[in-house]
């Protein structure tokens, strides 16, 4: 019975975690080191979104933008869907401040931008509407 237990135990944890994209896996970090500020920031948005944790979503989000928790409702539902980033197009400003990532065979998605004061990477603006 302890085994049949285990097993549908870890069947349960393999499905949730299983439900949710790894953006900043091993292989991607070690491939792309210079983003990895962005790399962790993106999964964030991912993670919180699946979450649907408002205030980690916009604690990833630059303060300039002026967002409130009504705007999280239509940046989950845009992660529903959650874009593929192709790592290897991504533009660097000349200051090397500034990110913008692309989807894998499309667009732009949206620019981060590094935040000195506490070393963290922030979404610089709404790309889900």
């Amino acid at each position: 019975m302890k085994r049949i237990s285990f097993l549908v135990l870890f069947t349960l944890l393999l499905t949730a975690c299983g439900s949710s994209l790894t953006v900043a896996d091993k292989d991607t970090l070690k491939e792309y080191p210079e983003l990895e500020g962005t790399i962790w920031a993106w999964q964030s948005m991912v993670d919180s979104a699946a979450a649907e944790d408002c205030a980690t979503f916009l604690e990833n989000m630059r303060l300039t933008l002026d967002l409130t928790e009504e705007a999280c409702p239509a940046a989950f539902e845009y992660f529903e869907e959650t874009p593929l980033v192709d790592w290897s197009r991504t533009d660097w400003s000349s200051s090397g401040g500034k990110a913008k990532i692309y989807e894998m065979g499309g667009g732009s998605i949206a620019s981060f931008i590094h935040n000195e004061a506490d070393n963290s990477w922030r979404a610089d603006e709404i790309f889900w509407e």
